[in-house]
């Protein structure tokens, strides 16, 4: 698990020294058009081309597709290459007002980003451990080097986009080249082609619709507040996604192949164990960013951004956490019911009822609260999505919650808690990462001695890397 998983938390902490630079070198109104652009590149590809990337992980190991499996999504990527990227070149030609160029900027982000979660989806498969780190972190790398280095000659937001675009599309270019010289691009027969895009098409939807949430809250920030608010919600917005959403996402497309591979081996009672083991680590990992968020976000702030950034973020961040847990809980647990059952038509139902009452909660947070409402919207819409995902998920495949790890979990956050408050009370920084520091340490603790799975493995990997290392200075 941990050649698929510490790359990318790595990928997503150099994202936050992304949002650090970024906003101070083109302010909060260009971050917030440089965030739309981005999210709607990334649900370009959600909706387009996440089928591919699902069917790769679901169905590389089935009977009825085995390795062929890998040779025709590679097909299907080249196809929609040279499909998409010719339109959006069109309608740059054609539309006016720079529309034409926003509409060129998100495809080729979007075809970039595609390319670049294909290519490690392969590599995954495949258990290329090295690629797959070095393509995982050469892309925001490459990113952040071309972004920073093109805004810094005055080409504003776009040039931005267009980094980051690049070192998507290059370091997954190299994915791609190793997946071909294991499988020979080919077209899928129309029986294959159904079966994958019958899965996946309604997993990318859902896929999307965080993304969608987003766009939509943006929006209306835009229009009821302006494009200053967008650019504080959206920094905010990627700090609890990066932090908390993205190393749960992250963490079940690690485990996602030992579970898949389970159920169709065992049924149900084979891969209970792993799901439960799954729930686990997404509590054990998600919890200690959620309350620092929520009880130390003017310091948390502080640390990235300059003052006046920092205390517009500040109020955004508490409520976006919360909203993350919940949004990353039902992606990344509450979902599964739906995949193991082949009933993604049934998750697609459930993500269609949550956006449809996002934006009328949405708008009314908004025009009561002002730009703060965001932040109630996103939460009232994460556990309404949760809500709906557990009533019609538990009649599939039935998950259940275990007690001790609940538990444990209600413990281990009034102990974060406690040292998050005592941590946003702290003057200096270096007292403020010493809190940090010895609330996680006791919270790791103390769950190992409550019994919580996921700690208990975490604390005895510790005692075999230190076994190791004083053996080796022994020797």
């Amino acid at each position: 698990m941990n050649w698929y998983f510490l790359p990318r938390v790595l990928s997503a902490g150099m994202t936050v020294i992304v949002l650090m630079v970024l906003t101070r070198l083109i302010g909060a109104a260009d971050f917030g058009r440089y965030s739309v652009i981005l999210v709607t590149g990334t649900t370009g590809h959600t909706l387009i081309s996440a089928w591919m990337v699902a069917a790769l992980v679901r169905f590389h190991s089935a009977p009825e597709h085995g390795e062929r499996t890998q040779a025709m999504i590679l097909g299907c990527t080249f196809v929609l290459l040279v499909t998409v990227l010719p339109i959006a070149l069109l309608l740059y030609a054609i539309l006016p007002d720079g529309r034409g160029l926003a509409v060129l900027m998100v495809a080729v982000f979007g075809a970039s980003h595609a390319v670049h979660e294909i290519g490690l989806a392969g590599l995954q498969i495949m258990k290329e451990r090295k690629l797959y780190t070095a393509v995982a972190l050469f892309r925001p790398v490459i990113g952040v080097t071309l972004a920073v280095s093109l805004v810094a000659t005055g080409m504003g937001y776009s040039a931005a986009v267009l980094g980051m675009a690049l070192g998507a599309a290059l370091s997954g270019g190299i994915a791609l080249r190793k997946m071909m010289q294991h499988s020979r691009p080919t077209l899928p027969s129309l029986r294959s082609l159904r079966t994958f895009l019958t899965f996946g098409v309604p997993l990318g939807i859902v896929a999307s619709s965080g993304m969608i949430l987003l766009l939509v809250m943006q929006y209306l920030l835009a229009q009821f507040v302006g494009l200053e608010a967008v650019g504080y919600f959206a920094a905010a917005q990627t700090i609890a996604q990066r932090t908390i959403v993205l190393p749960m996402t992250s963490l079940t497309r690690s485990n996602e192949v030992v579970i898949f591979g389970a159920h169709e081996r065992g049924g149900r009672t084979e891969s209970a164990e792993h799901i439960k083991r799954h729930f686990s680590f997404l509590v054990f990992l998600a919890l200690p960013f959620v309350m620092l968020l929520a009880t130390a976000s003017n310091s948390v702030a502080a640390v990235l951004f300059d003052e006046a950034f920092a205390q517009n973020v500040a109020g955004f961040l508490p409520l976006l956490a919360v909203a993350a847990l919940a949004t990353g809980l039902q992606g990344n647990f509450f979902a599964l019911p739906f995949t193991l059952s082949r009933r993604t038509d049934l998750q697609f139902l459930a993500s269609a009822m949550t956006l449809a009452l996002h934006l009328p909660f949405s708008l009314a947070a908004i025009v009561f609260l002002g730009g703060s409402g965001a932040g109630v919207g996103m939460v009232m819409s994460a556990f309404l999505g949760i809500t709906i995902f557990f009533v019609i998920g538990r009649r599939l495949e039935p998950v259940f919650l275990p007690r001790v790890e609940i538990g444990a979990a209600l413990v281990g956050s009034a102990v974060l808690g406690l040292f998050g408050m005592l941590a946003s009370a702290s003057a200096a920084v270096p007292l403020f990462f010493l809190c940090i520091v010895a609330g996680f340490a006791l919270y790791v603790a103390l769950l190992a001695w409550l019994g919580q799975q996921a700690a208990l493995e975490a604390v005895r990997h510790l005692g075999r890397v230190l076994g190791r290392f004083h053996s080796g200075r022994s020797g």
